[in-house]
C-alpha cells in the first residue's frame, strides 16, 4: 500500500473522528438549547466543508490537461465514485472562482462562518453580468459583500446582493429592456417521434411577468380543485401544461377578470428618472469613512442625501425601466403603488378596490416571501395570518398592520408551538416570543433597498 502524505493522513483521521464523535451523540436526550448547539455545530462543519471543496475544485482546475474539457476533467477528480451530481462540483468551481475575488468570503467559509450559500448568492445575482462588468462589481463592492454576509441570514442576503446588482447595472437597464424584448421567440412544433405536441418560448421581462401571473392564478385553481377530487392525480408538471392549455383555448374558468398586475415603483425613482435628461445613479463615488467600524453597509453615503434605496419592478421581484411602468401605468388592471421611508405601502391604486383584496395585494408587494427571513416560500403560496388572533378571546382585527404571509410550516410552528408574534407598526419587524421568552426578530425586507428596512445587525446564532 503506497504511505499517504501526513497532512492526507491527518485529514482521514479528522474525518473519522468527526463521524465518530456524530456516531456518539445521543440525540434522543437533547434539550431545546442542546439541539440548539449541536445543529449550530453541525451548520459549522458543513459550512467548513464548503470551503475545502471550493479549494480542492481550484486544486482540481490548476492540475487540468490542456485542452480536456473542465467539466469532466474536475467531475471524476473531485466525485471519483459518482457520488455527487454534476451541479455539485460546478458549483465548487465557481465558488472557488469566487473566492479569487473575494478572498475575505472564503476565508469565512474555511472557517465555517458562511456556508457555501453565500457565494451562491453572489454568482447568481451577478449571471446577468459580462465578465468585465461582474470583475468591476466585485472590485467595487469586495468589502461591502463580505462585511454584510456575516450579519446577514442568507435570504436577506441573497435580496441584498441582488439589489447592489441592480444599482450597479442600472444604467444599460432601458438598453437590455429592448434587447429583451427584441429576443422575445417561441416556437411551435410536433415531435414525430413521439406524436407529442412541444411549446417553447421566451418573453421579455414585462410580458413574461403578465404571462407568469396568468399562468400561477391558473394553477392555484387547477390545484384547488384537484384537492376536492380524490380521484385526480396529476402531477405539478401535468397542472402547469394543463393551466397553460386553458389560457390559449380560453378555457378558464367563467366570470374571472382579466390578470391584474401589480407594478412597484418608490416615488424617488419615478421623480427622478422621470426628469428629462436624468442621470443614472452612481455609486462608484462614496464616502465610505462615514458609517461606523462593524457596519456591513459600508459605501453608503451619509447624510441627508442618503437614498432609501430604489425600486422598479412587478410583485414578484421582475425588475422594469422606469419607462415601461410609465407605459403600464396607463392601463386599467395595472395597479400603481408607492412606499414609505421604510418600505411600507402607503398608497394603493383603486383598480376594483374590495377590502379584502386590496390588503392582499398590499401585502404582495411588501413581501415577495413568507414574514419569517429565513423562508423562500413564495407569497402566492403563503396564508394570511392575523398578528392578534381574530376569534375569541383575542378578537383581533383584520387590519393591514396586524396582517402577515406565512407559509404553511411557520403557520403550524405558530400555532402548534404557541408563538407569540408583535408587528412594529412602522417597520413591520416581526417579533416571535416563544413560551421559554427566547426571542427571534425577522425585520421587513425593503424591496427597493433589498435588506432590511430598519438596517443593523441580525443577531447571531452562534
Amino acid at each position: 500500500m503506497a504511505t499517504t502524505r501526513p497532512d492526507i493522513d491527518r485529514l482521514i483521521a479528522a474525518v473519522d473522528a468527526l463521524g465518530t464523535a456524530f456516531g456518539d451523540l445521543a440525540i434522543e436526550t437533547f434539550t431545546a438549547d442542546s439541539l440548539r448547539q449541536a445543529s449550530i455545530q453541525a451548520t459549522r462543519a458543513a459550512n467548513m466543508i464548503d470551503g475545502v471543496r471550493a479549494d480542492l475544485a481550484r486544486k482540481a482546475r490548476d492540475l487540468q490537461p490542456a485542452g480536456a474539457p473542465a467539466a469532466v476533467t474536475s467531475g471524476r477528480t473531485l466525485d471519483p465514485h459518482g457520488q455527487r451530481s454534476n451541479k455539485a462540483t460546478e458549483q465548487d468551481s465557481s465558488r472557488s472562482e469566487l473566492f479569487d475575488s473575494l478572498p475575505s468570503l472564503g476565508d469565512a467559509t474555511r472557517r465555517g462562518d458562511l456556508s457555501g450559500g453565500y457565494a451562491d448568492a453572489v454568482n447568481q445575482a451577478t449571471t446577468r453580468l459580462s465578465s468585465d462588468e461582474r470583475a468591476a462589481f466585485l472590485h467595487q463592492h469586495r468589502d461591502r459583500l463580505s462585511a454584510a454576509a456575516l450579519t446577514m441570514g442568507l435570504h436577506e442576503y441573497r435580496v441584498h446582493v441582488r439589489g447592489l446588482v441592480d444599482d450597479h447595472d442600472r444604467a444599460r437597464e432601458l438598453e437590455r429592456f429592448h434587447q429583451q424584448r427584441a429576443d422575445r421567440t417561441a416556437n411551435l412544433w410536433t415531435d414525430h417521434a413521439t406524436g407529442m405536441t412541444k411549446l417553447f418560448a421566451q418573453f421579455d421581462p414585462e410580458t413574461g411577468a403578465r404571462v407568469r401571473k396568468a399562468v400561477d392564478e391558473e394553477i392555484d385553481r387547477l390545484h384547488r380543485a384537484a384537492r376536492d377530487n380524490p380521484n385526480d392525480q396529476r402531477t405539478h408538471q401535468q397542472l402547469v401544461a394543463d393551466a397553460i392549455a386553458n389560457l390559449i383555448l380560453g378555457a378558464r374558468s367563467s366570470g374571472r377578470s382579466r390578470t391584474e398586475l401589480v407594478v412597484l415603483v418608490d416615488l424617488q425613482t419615478l421623480l427622478d428618472d422621470m426628469k428629462p435628461g436624468a442621470d443614472p445613479v452612481d455609486t462608484t463615488a462614496v464616502d465610505t469613512t462615514a458609517n461606523p467600524p462593524g457596519d456591513p453597509l459600508v459605501n453608503e453615503p451619509a447624510g441627508p442625501e442618503t437614498q432609501p434605496g430604489r425600486c422598479c419592478e412587478t410583485s414578484d421581484g421582475t425588475r422594469l425601466p422606469v419607462e415601461t411602468v410609465r407605459h403600464l401605468a396607463c392601463q386599467a388592471d395595472i395597479i400603481p403603488a408607492v412606499l414609505n421611508g421604510d418600505g411600507v405601502v402607503v398608497d394603493l391604486g383603486r383598480a376594483h378596490r374590495l377590502a379584502n383584496n386590496d390588503q392582499r395585494r398590499q401585502l404582495r408587494i411588501m413581501y415577495p416571501t413568507c414574514a419569517f427571513n429565513d423562508c423562500n416560500t413564495t407569497f402566492d403560496r403563503c396564508e394570511i395570518h392575523h398578528i392578534t388572533p381574530f376569534g375569541p378571546p383575542s378578537n383581533g382585527t383584520t387590519d393591514i398592520d396586524k396582517l402577515i404571509p406565512t407559509c404553511q410550516r411557520h403557520h403550524h410552528l405558530i400555532h402548534d408551538h404557541h408563538l407569540h408574534l408583535t408587528l412594529d407598526p412602522n417597520t413591520r419587524t416581526l417579533t416571535v416570543t416563544h413560551p421559554d421568552g427566547h426571542q427571534q426578530h425577522h425585520p421587513h425586507l425593503d424591496r427597493r433597498r433589498r435588506t432590511t428596512a430598519n438596517p443593523g445587525p441580525l443577531p447571531h446564532t452562534a
